[in-house]
């Protein structure tokens, strides 16, 4: 599902402002599945909860604590690209357009990272 995204959002990269939006979405979702992954089974109900409640648990940052928590790091590059990962939910309630190169390089991003995440969970 997410790596359809992921494809589609790449040919709508004209749409930048939606598209970044929707982007922001792929990584949080990956991150996320990365968390439950590498928590033990009998404790996966409770962190699904508490991962998926309040705005905090939107945000690149939180989730990349979480990540650390359960002992799973960013490679290097991704971990410099994180650096630039300029996404947050507000996305939504903006009007207008982005830069279509900044657009580009946020798809790579999340493209990149979802490809990684995937790689951990097989």
């Amino acid at each position: 599902m997410i790596e359809a995204v992921c494809g589609k959002l790449r040919t709508y990269a004209d749409l930048t402002l939606d598209a970044q939006y929707v982007a922001g979405y792929v990584v949080e979702c990956a991150f996320k599945a990365l968390i439950i992954e590498a928590t033990a089974v009998a404790d996966r109900p409770a962190k699904l909860i508490r991962i998926t409640r309040g705005a905090l648990m939107h945000t690149p940052e939180t989730l990349l604590l979480e990540l650390r928590n359960v002992g799973i790091r960013l490679t290097p590059e991704i971990a410099k690209r994180m650096r630039r990962f300029d996404w947050e939910v507000s996305l939504r309630y903006e009007t207008g357009r982005r830069s279509r190169g900044e657009t580009k390089g946020l798809l790579k991003t999340c493209t990149d990272i979802y490809t990684w995440a995937e790689e951990q969970i097989k």
